[in-house]
């Protein structure tokens, strides 16, 4: 058994020495009004991450998320505001599919869990709800690599399945200006 686990370390350092590492993240921001004379919802995040290539097409990689949404109006002159945020850890493997030149086309496959809390204030009296989730799915993007060590990336969407605790799960797809990100990733 100890050869097994020594065979198995050996074979991952020498992986991982080969392996070209990468860091960076990437950040997304929308403001949606439902008409003109509306307040906006807001919606932001952030999202640090490194990675190393473990072959000429596929990354591992695991990324920190932070997220949020807000939102703030009045009801019969009564003023309501709605807080959203999230923290989660997202490893994944990403799939190069197509480079041309500068431009690449990938995939990302992978599971995000995290834990979410939702605030809202109605006048003066305020409710907090908390939960966690679980999120897996593919996720495609484009990147330009501007030098050797500057890689440009953009993530629209995703397809997969989610999961909440208190009950709520659903499939599908999300593409919309919420689901863009942009992202900058540095090669050493």
């Amino acid at each position: 058994m100890k050869k097994v686990f020594l065979t198995l370390a050996v074979a991952f350092m020498a992986m991982a020495a080969n392996a070209q590492v990468w860091m960076g993240g990437s950040f997304g921001f929308a403001s949606a009004k439902a008409d003109k004379d509306a307040n906006p919802i807001y919606n932001y995040s952030i999202a640090p991450e490194v990675g190393f290539s473990i072959a000429p097409k596929f990354d591992l990689a695991v990324g920190l998320k932070y997220a949020g949404q807000s939102a703030k109006g009045e009801v019969l002159g009564v003023t309501v505001k709605e807080n959203k945020s999230a923290i989660s850890v997202q490893p994944y493997l990403r799939y190069k599919a197509i480079n041309c030149g500068k431009v690449g086309f990938f995939i990302d496959g992978g599971f995000e869990y995290g834990y979410a809390v939702e605030k809202g204030t109605i006048g003066t009296v305020s409710e907090e709800v908390s939960s966690s989730y679980f999120m897996v799915g593919l996720k495609p993007g484009v990147s330009f690599a501007a030098s050797d060590n500057i890689t440009f990336a953009a993530r629209i969407g995703s397809l997969g399945y989610y999961s909440q605790k208190d009950g709520e799960k659903r499939w599908g797809v999300n593409v919309d200006n919420s689901a863009f990100t942009l992202g900058l990733w540095w090669t050493f």
